[in-house]
């Protein structure tokens, strides 16, 4: 077989294989905070906020995602820390400090703090300066509190 045929027919065979990968199926949002709520027992979940407010502290007004704004705020928050980690050196001090300075650059404080401690005498705590004294059963009690309400933490 000639090398031209061959190069036809690899290319023909990887564009079948690229034409059978199915795309991802587009995040639904409500069925999320369906699921998480019947995992957590509710029988009636909220609906999904469709928004975040006040993303990276540069406006109290919502932020649409849609837009190149958004698009750079959600690209600069969520992009890779500066450190590279590892689990077989890891430096979890590092990791939590760069994280917390993540965090206060784009407002996350409200989202990672967590009410600790018996019902009237709670404390927030930050998840990222005082895990060691947060629960699973503190952030599940605090998740319930704000799934599908139009908000920051939701």
């Amino acid at each position: 077989m000639e090398t031209a045929a061959v190069a036809a027919a690899v290319a023909q065979a990887v564009q079948a294989v690229v034409n059978g990968i199915p795309q991802p199926a587009p995040l639904d949002h409500q069925a999320f905070a369906n699921a998480l709520a019947t995992a957590l027992g509710q029988q009636n979940p909220p609906a999904a906020g469709p928004f975040a407010l006040a993303p990276a502290l540069t406006t109290t007004d919502v932020i649409d995602y849609n837009t190149a704004a958004g698009a750079k705020i959600f690209s600069k928050a969520s992009a890779a820390l500066p450190t590279t980690f590892s689990l077989e050196a890891p430096n979890t001090r590092v990791l939590l400090e760069q994280l917390l300075l993540r965090g206060t650059t784009y407002g996350w404080d409200n989202v990672l703090s967590v009410p600790t401690g018996p019902a009237g005498n709670q404390v927030n705590r930050n998840m990222l300066t005082h895990h060691a004294q947060i629960t699973k059963e503190d952030c599940l009690a605090a998740a319930t509190t704000y799934i599908g309400q139009d908000n920051r933490r939701a």
